[in-house]
C-alpha cells in the first residue's frame, strides 16, 4: 500500500497540495450579497420588520380616536395631517431604531457568536473587509427597510385618515411646501438611522457578541436621555449651571432635536404656523443645526473608525 500511495504520489501535479491549501477567491461585492441574503432568510429579522409596520398602522388608527379629531381635520385638514404625520414619523424613528439596533448586532456579532467566524476567515476572506460587508449590508437592509417604513407610515396616515374623515381633501391639499418639509423630514430618519447602526456595529464589535451589541445599543439612548435628564439636578447639587452645557455633545438629545433645526417650519392658508414633531428630551441648552450635524458627524466617524481598528488589531479568539 505505501509503496503504491508513493507512487502515486509521485505522479500528482508538482502544484497540487499548494491548490489545495490556496484561500476561496472572494470578492466584496460577493460576501456582501451573501451577508444580505442570509439575513433576509432570518426570521427574526421579518416579524420585527413587520412589527414595525403593524405599530405604525396601529399608532395612526389611536391619532383618529383623539378626541375632537373630527374637529381639528375641518378646521384645517393640513395643519392636522401634518402634525399627525410627524408625530408618526417621530415615533416611527423610535421603534425602527430598535429594529435597526438589532439587525445590526445580529448581522455583524451572530457569527462571533456562534462561532463560524473562524470558518469564513479560514476560507481567505479578510477581516476587515467582512466587518465592511457586513456592515454595507446593514446599511442596504436598513435604508431598504426605512424606505418602506416612510412610504407605508405616509401613504397609510392618508388613507386611513381620508376614510375616517369621509373626505377625499387630503389628496388635492397637500401642496410643495407639504412635501418638502416631509422630505426633510426623511432626512432626519436617515441620520438617525446612520449613527444608530455605527454606534451599534462599535459596541458589537467592542464585545464580539449579537448579545453584547445589541444590550449596549439598546441601552445606550435611553441612557444618554436619562443622563440629560438628571444635568439640571447635578448641576444644582454641584451649584455649577455651566455642567448643563455639555449637553450640547451627548448623541441622543441631538438626535432627538435635529428635526427641530432641520425640517422648516410650515405657515398654513389660516396663517397658522406648526413645527414638526419630535420625541425625546433636547440639549438643555440652544444648540444650532451646525452644531447638531457636527455632533452627529462626529459620534458616526469615530464608531466606524473605532470598530474598523479593533477588527484589524484584534485575532480572532478560539
Amino acid at each position: 500500500m505505501s509503496a503504491n500511495n508513493t507512487s502515486m504520489r509521485g505522479q500528482m501535479p508538482a502544484n497540487a497540495y499548494v491548490d489545495a491549501q490556496q484561500p476561496a477567491v472572494y470578492s466584496f461585492f460577493g460576501v456582501t450579497t451573501g451577508e444580505i441574503f442570509k439575513a433576509l432568510r432570518q426570521r427574526t429579522h421579518m416579524v420585527l420588520f413587520f412589527g414595525v409596520a403593524f405599530i405604525s398602522a396601529l399608532l395612526w388608527i389611536a391619532f383618529l380616536a383623539r378626541p375632537h379629531a373630527q374637529t381639528l381635520f375641518t378646521t384645517n385638514s393640513t395643519h392636522y395631517f401634518y402634525t399627525s404625520l410627524t408625530i408618526s414619523y417621530a415615533l416611527l424613528r423610535i421603534f425602527s431604531g430598535l429594529f435597526f439596533i438589532t439587525l445590526t448586532a445580529r448581522i455583524i456579532g451572530l457569527d462571533y457568536q456562534q462561532g463560524t467566524i473562524r470558518i469564513i476567515l479560514a476560507r481567505g476572506v479578510n477581516k476587515v473587509v467582512l466587518f465592511w460587508a457586513k456592515l454595507l449590508a446593514v446599511f442596504a437592509l436598513a435604508m431598504g427597510a426605512l424606505a418602506v417604513f416612510i412610504a407605508f407610515d405616509t401613504v397609510w396616515g392618508i388613507v386611513i385618515t381620508s376614510v375616517q374623515m369621509h373626505s377625499s381633501v387630503l389628496f388635492t391639499s397637500l401642496n410643495a411646501d407639504f412635501w418638502g418639509a416631509a422630505v426633510y423630514y426623511w432626512l432626519t430618519l436617515v441620520i438617525n438611522t446612520v449613527a444608530t447602526i455605527a454606534i451599534t456595529a462599535l459596541f458589537t464589535v467592542v464585545g464580539r457578541s449579537l448579545t453584547f451589541g445589541q444590550s449596549l445599543g439598546l441601552g445606550f439612548f435611553p441612557a444618554d436621555n436619562f443622563t440629560v435628564i438628571l444635568l439640571p439636578l447635578i448641576s444644582q447639587l454641584f451649584n455649577n449651571t455651566s455642567l448643563m452645557n455639555i449637553s450640547a455633545y451627548f448623541l441622543g438629545p441631538n438626535l432627538n432635536y435635529l428635526p427641530k433645526e432641520l425640517v422648516p417650519t410650515l405657515v398654513f392658508a389660516d396663517n397658522s404656523v406648526t413645527s414638526p414633531a419630535s420625541a425625546g428630551v433636547g440639549p438643555l441648552i440652544h444648540v444650532d443645526l451646525t452644531n447638531t450635524l457636527t455632533v452627529i458627524a462626529i459620534y458616526t466617524v469615530v464608531s466606524l473608525i473605532a470598530a474598523t481598528y479593533l477588527t484589524y488589531r484584534r485575532d480572532v479568539l478560539e
